[in-house]
């Protein structure tokens, strides 16, 4: 995910009122706060800042691009290390065919010494395959010594493409964007906000009851908010 989660808190005036069981009162009326978290997005990669596709006030779903970095170079840099990938694979590729041949002239060699004893071969065919199965063993001896870690190639070129997918920074959950802190243009390195998505499909609410009215309250009670913005 490209985003660093951050909690923080929005508040608004509330009353809330909970129907109690206590039977010297009805009704125990306490203050509170509606909250929702926001969450602050990253990029978990440094980069220019190109594009931001997402304003204060905009409303986002999870996994759309908020925002697009760049990096000169970085497509250079995936086509090189593809063509490194390639050639390792090559270089595995040639090893295995010397090792099948010099297998081969090793058998076609020793098939053909009792030959050879026997007179069914002449000296000069048997110094032939002899001679061929020195020079498959040094070619294999050759291609061996050659760099050929594919696997490390291929992980360079999966590190490089991560890199790039890095640099679209999406957004982690639905919400609305209510901070923007970077402009197009700006260099950013890793773990720098560009906006912060506020979780407005989840508040919640805080209230705080005294120890004496503790008591009287139950979970799942039923319980009535009213806004002071409303009443």
């Amino acid at each position: 995910m490209r985003h660093r989660g951050k909690a923080s808190i929005l508040y608004a005036s509330l009353a809330v009122s909970v129907t109690a069981c206590d039977r010297a009162a009805s009704t125990l009326t306490i203050s509170g706060t509606i909250e929702i978290r926001d969450i602050q997005v990253a990029p978990l990669t440094a980069g220019r800042l190109e594009r931001l596709l997402k304003d204060e006030g905009d409303t986002v779903h999870r996994g759309d691009t908020v925002a697009v970095l760049s990096q000169p170079g970085l497509d250079a840099l995936i086509g090189q290390r593809r063509a490194q990938a390639r050639a390792a694979a090559a270089r595995v590729a040639e090893v295995q065919a010397a090792q099948a041949d010099s297998a081969r002239a090793a058998n076609d060699l020793a098939r053909s010494e009792p030959l050879r004893r026997e007179n069914i071969i002449s000296q000069q065919q048997y110094d032939a395959l002899k001679a061929a199965a020195a020079a498959a063993a040094a070619r294999l001896a050759a291609v061996r010594a050659a760099p050929s870690d594919s696997a490390a190639a291929s992980a360079a070129v999966a590190v490089a493409l991560a890199t790039r997918d890095e640099l679209t920074v999406v957004a982690p959950a639905d919400g609305i964007v209510l901070t923007r802190y970077a402009e197009p243009g700006e260099v950013l390195v890793a773990g720098t906000p560009i906006v912060s998505v506020g979780l407005v499909h989840r508040p919640w609410i805080r209230a705080y009851v005294g120890d004496r009215f503790i008591g009287r309250l139950k979970l799942g009670q039923p319980a009535t908010i009213r806004v002071d913005a409303y009443r």
